[in-house]
């Protein structure tokens, strides 16, 4: 009785340590979706009247600032080598 349970307990051991090993890490499971992930959320705008909130045009917010346009970007590989203007 005692020779089957160790032998029980040693294929249950087995059995888990290999399960674990042949884990993948997160980075490569492509059902790991969500880890240090805040959950998802509505984004909200605030308006000055109802009528305004409900035809939900967000241009006619005074609080709303689109961000398209033309923006001008310099890349320097050091700080000592950006454009100091």
């Amino acid at each position: 009785m005692r020779c089957s349970r160790l032998f029980l307990v040693v294929m249950l051991s087995v059995e888990l340590l290999g399960t674990c090993a042949n884990a993948a890490p997160d980075w490569e499971n492509e059902q790991v979706v969500g880890i240090n992930k805040e959950p998802p959320r509505a984004t909200g705008l605030p308006f000055a009247e109802r009528t305004a909130a409900i035809k939900g045009d967000r241009a006619g917010s005074a609080w709303y600032k689109s961000l398209n346009g033309h923006w001008k970007f310099h890349w320097s590989p050091k700080p000592s080598d950006r454009p100091v203007d």
